[in-house]
């Protein structure tokens, strides 16, 4: 056998050996689910909260007018990054140190690949405090991310966020309400996750029990409705877009779980909310 030959060999069995271990690691990762996925392609963003665009575009400004511009110098967490879109979004314009945690490992791979400029882990809110350092942001933000967590869980994640919070720091709450707590709404996303939209009556008890305080709410229940309709239409328009990447299950899932959302909206059970609040200083 010739020395190119044994080269050629050599080369070939290496390249295999490659092809094997990147295929059996990359199987053995965890898999995005494919609702998230779809609601993204929906979205035409890697996020997955009401309003899209419009949504950052109707919180930003006061965000900006808190920091009186001075947006570089802010350190940031985004909470319930997901897939790093928000986190993207935010670092367009002028927030440059950034932090995004998830519990979800799919999502915090997909977003350290695509946006390899913010910092992305995979943390619990309700641990944050054991993964930073006390006074570490000065903006903590999360859209739709509350709803998931129980009436317990809220409690101890605004306290756990109060730890890593800078005196003065700002935090930016966009999520669901439950305007009718005696009736119960049933909601499930489209994880199959039971949601537990936000009791303002409740909230604020809990919210004065911590180094928080409220500095303005914003009722977006209307502009809710509004998002809810257009994507809703949009995803009826673009459905056979869909077909060859998500299955009849997963298209049809997702309708539901928005559907049942808009119909909650308009019976005036479900609402929507932007909250302002301000780190105490001790």
């Amino acid at each position: 056998m010739t020395l190119k030959s044994k080269v050629f060999l050599l080369s070939s069995a290496t390249l295999l050996a490659f092809i094997f271990y990147w295929n059996f690691f990359k199987a053995d990762q965890p898999k995005l689910n494919p609702s998230y996925l779809l609601a993204t392609k929906i979205r035409e963003g890697d996020y997955v909260h009401a309003g899209d665009k419009d949504a950052f575009r109707f919180v930003l400004p006061k965000i900006v007018d808190y920091f009186k511009e001075q947006l570089v110098e802010q350190t940031v967490l985004d909470v319930g990054c997901g897939l790093g879109g928000t986190a993207n979004y935010f670092y367009v314009q002028g927030f440059y140190n950034i932090w995004g945690i998830d519990i979800d490992k799919a999502g915090i791979d997909y977003a350290s690949s695509k946006y390899p400029f913010i910092n992305f882990s995979v943390c619990d809110v309700k641990d944050i405090a054991n993964k930073f350092e006390k006074n570490s942001f000065s903006l903590i933000y999360s859209f739709n991310v509350f709803y998931i967590l129980s009436d317990q869980e809220k409690a101890q994640a605004l306290n756990a966020l109060a730890e890593v919070a800078k005196p003065g720091a700002l935090l930016v709450i966009f999520d669901c309400t439950h305007l009718n707590p005696d009736e119960p709404h049933g909601l499930k996303d489209f994880f199959g996750n039971s949601m537990y939209p936000i009791v303002l009556s409740l909230f604020h008890e809990q919210i004065n029990k911590t180094k928080w305080e409220i500095i303005e709410e914003i009722d977006l229940t209307a502009n809710f409705i509004t998002w809810s309709q257009k994507l809703l239409h949009k995803a009826d328009q673009q459905k056979s877009f869909f077909t060859s990447d998500f299955s009849a299950e997963t298209i049809s899932n997702l309708s539901k779980t928005y559907i049942d959302i808009l119909t909650k909206l308009q019976q005036k059970t479900l609402g929507g909310i932007v909250i302002y609040a301000k780190r105490k200083v001790d």
